[in-house]
């Protein structure tokens, strides 16, 4: 027997598409985030008080009140102010800059933009469950089912959750941050199927998003059980049957990428009846993303998604639309009802997912799905 009860890998995490996790916080444009040329800075309300003093801040306040630009006022005041006069970090802009008025700000730690264990162990999770879609553990008792229901009857005792019999305590991932690397922000609206417009492209909900899109990777371990060790023997008994995905770094990186890849071809099958002007812009970035699972044979390397955005499909990982039960369409049907709380039935005409978040810089640029990344072994 072995005493490491874990074994770990140390991995490198790059971003193929740019990647999102957020910090709950929406910056407002003009207040707490402006605009100058290609580039966006977010306000350090310390560096205008250095400027105004407190005898400015009446005025500081009347201009939040009114919702004015900020960035005007203070060089109305000292025409010297530029971006890094009153910001505390500056990023890219890729995108036009009119009309948007929101930021989504991104996670950081102690400073660096950062992608939570938590969030790479979720796609993980997820991949699992896609890997197993006609386990019995897996049945949709409500379409809404809560408190992961669901997934605790697949990990743990499927009669009564407990926390130590569940198989995903012997998965740990640890934080991904990317130090000195600069976020960028990226204009996002909505690919939407709609049947008064030929155009995809849905400019109502505009948004810029801080993301992490850089070629330098990070760094992030991933412990899995080893079940030579004397720890796993002691407590084998009471813990669930641990997946085949969670057994080996090589069976979990393949596990990934063959969910990824199933999540690219039905987004690329689903197009195929569709003519849009902004399919040629999209359908191309979905090709290249399902080469780089192709090119990801060995076990050592994985594409997995992460984070917000990119419609339904990408962000739940699908796993449940495998069942042999939803393969019918009329008991899909009823599940999407209920789920969508549509009495009216005002979209029973359009396909599901209808709707997609991407990176749209202008037209006849890549149009590109968010979060996509790929992970690969550094050291064991």
């Amino acid at each position: 027997m072995e005493n490491n009860p874990m074994i770990r890998t140390v991995c490198k995490l790059s971003t193929l598409t740019p990647c999102h996790v957020g910090s709950g916080s929406i910056l407002l444009r003009n207040q707490e985030f402006v605009t100058d040329g290609d580039e966006l800075g977010v306000v350090d309300p310390r560096k205008i008080y250095g400027i105004l003093g407190a005898n400015g801040i009446d005025a500081w306040c009347r201009a939040i009140e009114n919702q004015e630009d900020i960035y005007a006022m203070l060089r109305k005041v000292r025409p010297d102010v530029r971006l890094r006069t009153i910001c505390s970090r500056i990023m890219p802009l890729y995108g036009g800059s009119g009309r948007v008025m929101e930021l989504r700000e991104q996670l950081r730690s102690n400073g660096a933009a950062c992608i939570p264990g938590s969030s790479l162990k979720g796609a993980i999770v997820t991949a699992v469950l896609a890997s197993n879609p006609e386990d019995s553990r897996l049945q949709l008792d409500h379409p809404r089912s809560s408190n992961n229901r669901v997934v605790d009857r697949f990990f743990a005792n499927p009669e009564k959750y407990d926390p130590k019999s569940s198989a995903l305590r012997f998965l740990r991932v640890g934080d991904a941050c990317f130090e000195q690397i600069p976020t960028c922000a990226v204009h996002c609206l909505s690919l939407n199927i709609r049947s008064s417009r030929d155009s995809l492209v849905d400019e109502k909900v505009r948004q810029f998003v801080e993301c992490i899109y850089a070629d330098d990777p990070a760094t992030c371990e991933i412990d899995l059980i080893n079940r030579q060790s004397d720890y796993y023997h002691d407590i084998a008994s009471c813990v669930r049957t641990i997946p085949d995905a969670l057994t080996s770094i090589e069976a979990l990186f393949r596990s990934l990428t063959a969910h990824t890849r199933s999540l690219l071809v039905e987004e690329l099958n689903f197009w195929q009846d569709y003519n849009a002007d902004e399919l040629n812009d999209y359908l191309p970035q979905i090709e290249e993303l399902i080469s780089e699972c192709d090119a990801c044979k060995d076990g050592r390397s994985a594409v997995l998604r992460v984070g917000y955005g990119s419609g339904w499909n990408f962000m739940t990982g699908a796993w449940s639309r495998r069942r042999t039960e939803l393969q019918d369409p009329d008991q899909w049907a009823n599940i999407l009802a209920l789920a969508r709380k549509d009495r009216m039935g005002r979209y029973r005409e359009y396909p599901f997912i209808k709707t997609r978040r991407v990176f749209y810089d202008q037209p006849e640029e890549p149009i590109l799905p968010l979060g996509f990344m790929k992970i690969e072994v550094e050291r064991d």
